[in-house]
């Protein structure tokens, strides 16, 4: 039997609810014969065949019977590591195919479990919708009249698909040493190119902080030292030291690490706190989590990086878990109630439990807080960037809003700094403003205990006209570069009190598109590094949140501004000054390439890259496009002839919900900002395959020009790092165009379908655009993966869309009108 997939031990074991069935009906894949057919073809090779068959109340034969009536064979089973780091996509994959038994038993945990996951795994819940599609149970069925022909038309496409690529497919997780197009091993973008260590970063922006590209979102430290591994493996820390990153974050929750003072029974009737044994079975919990986190901390430590905790406190807990403690319960919004930080005992609990984790866990980093998220904690939190509209609780609508964020951060802070006084408490002010105002959190900075650090969204704030239609960042946005005057504004009045000034941006990838490792925008991401250097207050980065973590050719070109590294001395000083007062220089962008391009032409390679960061620069941006567009999912996202009539979800399911994608943006402009992405990539990546075409020239030449020629074997060297490292980055681009087309596709269609007509032009460029995406999958198993959603499509989803088209060409009486 295959194990369990996340069969984790939770201190306290509170029951949390499932979300609510919706009154609408699942969506029909009608291309399958039977929804064991859907469910098999989706899954197979992703969970075991046994999972597979007990979900279905039949034998693995049957399993195996149904795959092969669908083309898929034994090469379509392996999928190593895909049950433990790869579950959302399992979640996704079938919310509309299972129930919630269903789905427990095909993750393998029960149902109580299931909702734990839902609930703590980065708000699964909300990216599912909120609430579960009614499907019933699922069992083996008889065929019926018409699916064979369904059977055909699947297994035609499967063998197209072969037929189109022979080669074997990159593993899956394989993120560091996976075959890219045959050019052999692919270790992270700049590995072995004049990396650096962390000590030849000296002087600007202390920490440098990213979120490990390879660690799942959750309960890292309740998975035991394997998972540990997994998050943090060798190749991926030593290609971070090598790019000046020192420190990595990952997020967890109070109550799982250190002692809980509240709710020792279950809400469901479990064992009483003052029975030793659970008293001991809890203990036992979160002792193995500070255990591993100590093993963390040595882990990253051998490589110059610091273990940072991401905590959202104090967390609610469904309202009925506080019927025997009314003294602490907040605001109750929903199902959920805060733990009030006005009542001495959580306020206690806060201190008490900062301090036991840093007195436990030495060499820890230092702790970064949101006290507005989505998640609800205290009684302001939970308003989601829309204009506060007061507290339920008695006790803290006496208070303002930033008194109660800022006196989260001091209890936390003072706790902590009983263990250790020079522990860093990082506040980011997430959620503390409405979208482009500063006001509420310059005042919380007052509030703030002296030697708190202060964090701010670099482009929070930050405004663009984009073809008439005035758009403003919250955050996660490339194409509006920051920084905003709000984050300008908070970091100098933060200087200004003596604490240590953090921008959060992001360098390698945003919502805007995540299935990439890397967004190749350079000259975008430059121009925002060196205006954060130019503002003189900012003193540390977060360079990514769980998007973005891929230690690829942008986060190497933000290592030319963390200080004086060899070169770099020689070039123009711009920016702030280091911890001795020095000037610190940041090269151009051209000397940049240069470097990190060493054969490649300079001004060709630049004319590729700015015509990528001049189609970014059109992004339609607004956080409901980001959000609920299919940028993520490309032609992944399966196409109906009828309105669905489903809302799209939070980076979960675009469905075809048009008036979501296009968020405040008039159709003729969101429209219009799709074609001119499209267009401008196509052309970068056609400048790009120009050089490429140059290099592999150059290698040519100078393997004729003698192989006992040492200037000729270091030229072919050099030269053929860069050719493997910029196809690598061909792929890249070629996946990012095929998700721009496809978004661009989409729309069309379902605009064209919702007045009637069908188009067929567009079905067959969808079909193309899945095979397409296809070959960038195989040779990258990078694309399509981010670490809080794991992978939005695999290759399977791919082929379903290739299916989903090739069934409406054939049953929907598809106009060939187009536009």
């Amino acid at each position: 039997m295959t194990k369990p997939i996340l069969k984790r031990e939770y201190a306290h074991p509170v029951s949390f609810p499932l979300p609510p069935l919706c009154a609408q009906a699942p969506l029909e894949f009608e291309w399958f014969p039977t929804r064991a057919h859907c469910f098999v073809f989706r899954n197979y090779g992703l969970a075991g065949v046994d999972r597979l068959a007990a979900v279905l109340g039949c034998g693995p034969d049957e399993v195996e019977r149904l795959a092969k009536e669908m083309g898929l064979g034994p090469e379509d089973r392996a999928a190593e590591g895909f049950e433990e780091r790869g579950f959302v996509t399992l979640v996704r994959n079938n919310w509309h195919v299972l129930d919630y038994d269903g789905l427990a038993a095909l993750l393998g945990i029960d149902v109580n479990e299931l909702a734990k996951l839902l609930r703590e795994s980065d708000f699964l819940d909300v990216k599912m919708g909120g609430s579960k599609p009614p499907a019933g149970g699922i069992a083996v069925e008889q065929l019926k009249p018409g699916d064979e022909e369904k059977l055909a038309l699947i297994r035609s496409v499967m063998d197209g698909i072969r037929d189109n690529y022979r080669e074997k497919a990159a593993e899956r997780f394989d993120f560091f040493n996976f075959n890219s197009g045959g050019q052999g091993g692919c270790p992270a973008e700049g590995s072995g190119r004049s990396g650096s260590a962390e000590g030849q970063f000296a002087g600007r922006f202390r920490n440098r902080m990213i979120y490990s590209y390879s660690a799942v979102f959750g309960d890292l430290f309740g998975e035991g030292e394997r998972a540990i591994e997994k998050a943090f493996p060798e190749e991926l820390l030593a290609e971070y030291s090598r790019l000046g990153i020192n420190g990595l974050w990952a997020p967890a929750l109070l109550r799982e690490l250190a002692p809980f003072p509240f709710f020792g029974d279950a809400v469901d009737g479990g064992p009483a706190a003052n029975n030793e044994a659970f008293a001991a079975e809890v203990a036992g919990q979160y002792q193995k989590r500070l255990e591993n986190m100590r093993k963390t901390v040595d882990r990253l430590g051998r490589y110059g990086i610091r273990l940072f905790i991401y905590l959202n406190e104090p967390r609610s807990l469904p309202e009925e878990a506080f019927r025997d403690h009314p003294s602490i319960k907040g605001d109750v919004s929903g199902s959920d109630a805060s733990l009030c930080v006005a009542a001495d005992e959580v306020r206690n609990w806060l201190r008490d439990s900062a301090e036991y984790i840093v007195r436990n866990v030495p060499g820890l980093g230092g702790f970064i807080t949101i006290t507005a998220s989505e998640n609800k904690t205290n009684c302001y939190s939970g308003w989601m960037g829309k204009p506060p509209a007061g507290t339920g609780c008695p006790h803290c609508s006496r208070l303002s809003r930033e008194r109660v964020f800022a006196d989260v951060n001091n209890l936390i802070a003072e706790g902590a700094k009983r263990a250790d006084p020079n522990f860093e408490v990082i506040a980011w002010n997430w959620g503390w403003d409405a979208p482009g105002s500063s006001e509420a959190s310059l005042r919380a900075l007052d509030f703030l205990d002296n030697g708190i650090s202060a964090m701010c969204v670099s482009e929070g704030g930050a405004r663009k006209n984009v073809k008439g239609t005035e758009t403003v960042v919250i955050d996660y946005s490339i194409s509006v570069g920051g920084p905003g005057e709000c984050a300008r504004s908070f970091w100098g009045k933060a200087a200004s009190q003596g604490r240590r000034s953090y921008a959060k941006m992001q360098v390698s990838n945003t919502w805007e598109i995540s299935a990439v490792p890397f967004l190749p925008v350079f000259r975008t991401v430059y121009g925002h590094l060196k205006r954060i250097c130019e503002t003189g207050s900012v003193t540390d980065l977060m360079l990514g949140w769980t998007l973005g973590g891929y230690p690829g050719d942008t986060l190497r070109m933000a290592s030319f501004f963390y200080g004086d590294a060899g070169e770099n001395r020689r070039s123009a000083r711009i920016g702030q000054d280091g911890e001795n007062g020095q000037k610190l220089p940041v090269p151009p962008l051209e000397e940049i390439y240069r470097k990190m391009y060493p054969g490649a032409c300079v001004d060709r390679l630049a004319a590729a890259f700015d015509a990528f960061s001049d189609a970014f620069d059109s992004y339609p941006f607004s956080l409901g496009t980001i959000y609920t567009a299919p940028f993520q999912y490309g032609p992944a996202n399966l196409l109906f002839t009828k309105k669905t009539g489903y809302r799209a979800t939070m980076v979960g399911f675009p469905y075809d919900d048009v008036d979501s994608w296009r968020s405040n943006f008039p159709g003729d402009t969101f429209r219009a900002c799709l074609e001119e992405m499209a267009d401008k990539w196509e052309k970068g990546l056609e400048l790009l395959d120009g050089e490429l075409d140059n290099i592999r020239k150059t290698v040519d030449n100078c393997k004729k020009s003698g192989e006992n020629c040492e200037k000729s074997v270091e030229n072919v060297e050099t030269s053929v790092d860069t050719l493997r490292v910029l196809e690598s980055i061909r792929t890249i681009s070629e996946a990012v165009l095929v998700h721009f087309r496809s978004v661009l596709n989409q729309f069309a269609f379902v605009c064209d379908r919702d007045r009637g007509v069908v188009r067929r032009d567009l079905l067959e460029s969808e079909s193309a655009l899945a095979m397409r995406l296809i070959g960038c999958v195989r040779n990258d198993p990078r694309i399509g993966f981010e670490a809080s959603n794991h992978y939005f499509y695999t290759e399977r989803n791919l082929a379903e869309k290739m299916i989903n088209c090739e069934y409406l060409l054939r049953t929907s009486g598809c106009s060939h009108v187009e536009r």
